[in-house]
């Protein structure tokens, strides 16, 4: 990972939002605030706990991520590389733009205003997209162009729906942080969902991340599977040799009859 110190700050940050969901979902019942208040709050720290974890995710995959050359324009839709001359692009727009200016179609400002984008713009097509600059909605726009996550495994009343499909759900609840949005305060129903949503979208990402070792992500796993009731687990090795059998405890057993 080439950015570790900046990593290293985005996790306490990180960590400061999780706390924070959790502390507002274990105080849910003693806070003044109205239910509509409480909401309000839940959805923007769900949107942006998601925004962090998919930034994250990037952040341990950084090579990859960079391999993919993300809203660059030196690789078409079909991954192959073409020659794209860059200066010569800015060249030719900031001649057009000079010429508004004398034509007086732009003023001074203007001239600058617009010769900034394009620099702007150019440089992220040549170099392509920093992690911690990428909004949520861009991040969702990734993970489903990518298909980092092209599985339907969310159940709903429905039937199945996408991960991106949640996450997406997520991302405009989320945009109630701005005040004159269309998007409605979601009820408590539909945080509940959102907070479990968002529960199985973090337990798909941990087995994605590279940075447990095996044992962790072992013991995780086998942690997850034994919460079901009468689950037993048979651990084999190559040649299917059974090198353990563990059930689901009798505590598990009654605490999902509950």
């Amino acid at each position: 990972m080439k950015s570790e110190k900046k990593f290293n700050k985005q996790i306490v940050k990180y960590n400061a939002f999780s706390s924070a969901l959790v502390s507002m979902m274990n105080n849910w019942s003693n806070t003044v605030f109205s239910d509509e208040n409480k909401c309000l709050q839940m959805s923007i720290l769900i949107g942006s706990l998601l925004e962090g974890t998919l930034q994250l995710f990037l952040f341990v995959y950084e090579d990859d991520f960079l391999k993919s050359k993300w809203r660059i324009w030196s690789v078409d839709e079909n991954g192959t590389q073409v020659n794209i001359d860059y200066n010569l692009i800015k060249t030719r727009l900031k001649s057009v733009i000079e010429g508004l200016k004398n034509e007086n179609i732009i003023n001074k400002k203007q001239k600058d205003d617009l010769n900034e984008v394009i620099s702007s713009e150019l440089k992220m097509r040549e170099n392509g997209r920093y992690i911690n600059k990428m909004m949520l909605g861009e991040l969702v726009m990734f993970f489903e162009n990518k298909k980092i996550f092209d599985i339907r495994c969310l159940d709903d009343e429905n039937g199945e729906k996408s991960i991106t499909e949640s996450m997406d759900k997520i991302r405009i609840a989320r945009n109630n942080v701005h005040v004159f949005t269309e998007s409605s305060i979601p009820s408590v129903e539909e945080i509940t969902e959102n907070v479990r949503e968002l529960c199985l979208i973090l337990e798909k990402i941990l087995f994605r991340v590279r940075c447990l070792d095996q044992e962790e992500r072992y013991n995780a796993f086998t942690e997850k599977v034994l919460s079901f009731p009468s689950t037993m687990f048979i651990q084999i090795d190559a040649n299917n040799n059974i090198l353990s059998v563990k059930q689901s405890s009798e505590q598990n057993l009654n605490d999902n009859k509950d």
